[in-house]
């Protein structure tokens, strides 16, 4: 999970930065990789399959879908339905 984390925070960091929004870089530099509250721990993993899932479409809809304007360094975000859960099946 912190791997994960750390891949689509860094992403979204340097769209940030190369799109000159420095402000909204500045605010996910300071998001920890280590939180966990969207990602689904009550579902099923499977490792022994090859499961795949689009890093790169969920990269863009976080940068899409994310108002960071809205987000004040103090405030925690809103509760949200998981992003993406693994599941076998």
């Amino acid at each position: 999970m912190i791997f994960c984390n750390t891949y689509i925070l860094s992403a979204l960091y340097t769209a940030a930065e190369k799109a000159g929004r420095h402000e909204e870089a500045g605010m996910i530099a300071r998001i920890s990789p280590i939180a966990w509250r969207h990602i689904n721990l009550r579902g099923r993993f499977e490792f022994q399959k090859q499961a795949y899932f689009d890093i790169a479409e969920i990269i863009r809809v976080l940068d899409e879908k994310t108002d960071w304007q809205k987000l004040k360094e103090t405030e925690e975000p809103p509760e949200q339905v998981p992003y993406f859960t693994f599941s076998g099946g």
